[in-house]
């Protein structure tokens, strides 16, 4: 039974990767993007403003993607808190897809065997 799992797994493992990227992604992002509604929600005249949930989205991806326009910055500690946390966060996620695409481009026995000759 246990070596069935494991070929299914390992057979499975960009269908996995993705799956878990995506779910990670979207978990993270909906939630933190909720903090930041209510934590940094505190100045609407401020042009730069956290009550609009655009607005946390667009911080959120890209301090995950690693850009950090630093167009929105939080002035919170608990904001900044989660957006190091997302920062971190979103590191190991593009690590994941990184992953994920060596594991697409490995050759398979028979490529392997032509590339011999």
């Amino acid at each position: 039974v246990l070596k069935i799992i494991s070929v299914l797994i390992s057979e499975d493992v960009v269908l996995v990767n993705t799956r878990i990227f995506l779910i990670l992604f979207c978990a993270i992002l909906y939630v933190a993007s909720l903090i930041f509604k209510v934590v940094e929600n505190y100045d609407p005249a401020d042009v730069y403003y956290f009550g609009n949930f655009y607005n946390c989205i667009w911080y959120l991806i890209s301090t995950m993607t690693g850009t950090g326009y630093g167009d929105y910055f939080p002035k919170t500690l608990i904001g900044r808190i989660v957006g190091v946390l997302c920062c971190i966060i979103g590191i190991f996620l593009l690590g994941l897809v990184v992953a994920t695409l060596v594991i697409l481009t490995q050759f398979n026995q028979d490529e392997k065997k032509v590339r011999k000759k």
